[in-house]
């Protein structure tokens, strides 16, 4: 797949791709063999220091490629995988009580592989799930087709998302100046946590970076706005006070949620760089939108 791309559409690069997102591939036993793919422009690109166009179909095979190895490493006895329309989804630690308007049944998951390891060839399979799914209705939403929603025994509904959905919220370009923004956020957030006596926070992990609008009309430059949804782990969740609308996942992390809502990265997008105006929450967000809001953080400080 990787030399498959059009040795007469390409360009080198220096270092890393340019571009906001993309997937690392590593081939080689000890990190030397890296290559890189990505999408600019409404075509794809793969290569190393050369980089050449590929069609969209190798790319998703890339996608799955990446995907695929990820899970087999990282996977753990709770996170499930599903194929459908031969894409593969996977759990994504959340359950939600009530699904989506616009959700419609897709159909049955028929049968559930046993082995650990092992990856679904085939559609409506699922693996590394308990026995118990299989014959649950799954469900997608018409706006949200990278999600599928799994019926549980409890009257709830399990969420697995799309490989490409997973990639890019997991596989981050932590030289990405989004990526650090959010981190240096998140960082914060855990001393903050620590202050209090007992609080130790021994991991923390982002879930999702989504840019959600862009305003080219309020500063010289874009301005755009990035929803940031991450996990903290403490050593002992019994020391955390929750208080202020904080919330926990089903495994024990504290997610990024308060009374003030989710956190909202507004970033100013010059031409050669990248400036944090500040951060927003949704629960600030009334019905005139982010504009006021926005408008509010560009003002000078006296």
């Amino acid at each position: 797949m990787i030399l498959s791309g059009s040795p007469e559409i390409s360009f080198k690069i220096n270092g890393v791709p340019d571009t906001s997102q993309y997937l690392i591939i590593d081939i080689g036993s000890f990190g030397d063999k890296i290559y890189y793919a990505f999408e600019n422009g409404g075509s794809y690109y793969v290569g190393h220091d050369n980089m050449y166009e590929i069609s969209r179909e190798t790319f998703d095979e890339l996608i799955q490629y990446v995907y695929k190895n990820e899970i087999k490493d990282e996977v753990t006895a709770e996170s499930g995988v599903i194929m459908i329309n031969d894409i593969l989804y996977r759990q994504n630690g959340e359950r939600i009580n009530e699904l989506p308007s616009d959700a419609y049944e897709i159909g049955l998951l028929e049968n559930i592989l046993h082995n650990r390891n092992e990856i679904p060839e085939r559609n409506f399979q699922g693996a590394m799930l308990d026995e118990k799914y299989a014959g649950k209705l799954l469900y997608q939403s018409k706006d949200q087709d990278d999600k599928l929603y799994l019926e549980d025994l409890s009257g709830y509904y399990i969420i697995f998302v799309s490989a490409e959905s997973f990639i890019q919220s997991r596989k981050l370009n932590y030289d990405d100046p989004i990526t650090i923004f959010a981190w240096e956020f998140i960082n914060k957030d855990i001393a903050n946590f620590e202050l209090n006596p007992g609080v130790n926070i021994i991991d923390s992990k982002i879930t999702r970076i989504e840019l959600i609008e862009t305003f080219n009309n309020l500063a010289d430059a874009p301005i755009d706005v990035y929803a940031l949804e991450y996990r903290l782990l403490p050593e002992d969740l019994s020391k955390v006070v929750l208080a202020g609308g904080m919330q926990v996942d089903e495994e024990g992390w504290l997610k990024e949620t308060s009374s003030m809502g989710q956190p909202l990265l507004v970033v100013l997008r010059n031409s050669d760089s990248v400036e944090l105006v500040g951060i927003l929450w949704t629960a600030e967000i009334g019905k005139l939108g982010l504009e006021p809001k926005i408008k509010s953080l560009l003002k000078p400080k006296d």
